[in-house]
């Protein structure tokens, strides 16, 4: 697992990530937050994590401000951390022997989250970059 750990962490390093501090605490995992606050859609992503478990690592996106509006409004309600887990949208899951695929898609999701940081959210290339991460969410759970 250490080994796995280290190829991850040479990947996302270059693009801020930053693993759990907890590293005896399981399952180990890599975030990185954007400053995104659009309610308009769940894949404005305000963090994308990397979770490593002992056989593959997902790659997973949440709008936290999204989130706590609705828990703000009583539209859900959080009665344990593990249904967090529930809220997230998918984007990769892979074994560790497929990791050059991670790279490329990983490299794509943050660049279309860029985007969505930076632009206006009347451009085309704002709405763009949302329809491009909730493509990727659908193809990881074909996948699955």
């Amino acid at each position: 697992m250490d080994n796995h750990i280290d190829i991850i962490r040479q990947l996302v390093e270059p693009y801020g990530f930053q693993q759990n501090e907890e590293l005896n605490e399981e399952p180990i995992f890599f975030y990185k937050r954007f400053s995104i606050q659009h309610l308009g859609s769940p894949f404005a992503f305000t963090i994308l994590t990397i979770t490593l478990t002992p056989h593959s690592y997902i790659l997973e996106g949440l709008n936290e401000f999204r989130l706590q509006r609705a828990l703000r409004a009583g539209l859900i309600e959080l009665d344990d951390p593990e249904q967090l887990d529930e809220l997230k949208e998918v984007l990769f899951e892979a074994t560790y022997d497929q990791f050059d695929r991670c790279e490329a898609i990983l490299g794509f999701v943050i660049g279309q989250l860029q985007t969505v940081e930076r632009e206006k959210r009347h451009t085309d290339l704002f709405k763009k970059a949302l329809v491009d991460l909730e493509m990727v969410s659908a193809m990881a759970k074909q996948v699955e």
